[in-house]
């Protein structure tokens, strides 16, 4: 599974960030993937899915 935030969406609330700070990183605008952490692993799936129910803009995508 790969998470991936659409710049589109994003906001810049940070609410990922605080939820999951190891996968995801704010540049003063938007939120993005840490380089070489857009592979969801079993030990961070938990936070990763509670960061995608928390943003507010639907902004981050999980995939397969």
């Amino acid at each position: 599974m790969q998470v991936r935030v659409d710049p589109a969406r994003c906001q810049g609330n940070e609410v990922c960030t605080e939820v999951c700070p190891e996968v995801f990183v704010f540049d003063g605008e938007h939120a993005h993937v840490r380089e070489g952490m857009e592979e969801v692993t079993e030990e961070r799936r938990d936070r990763v899915e509670q960061a995608v129910m928390s943003c507010p803009e639907g902004a981050i995508l999980l995939e397969n």
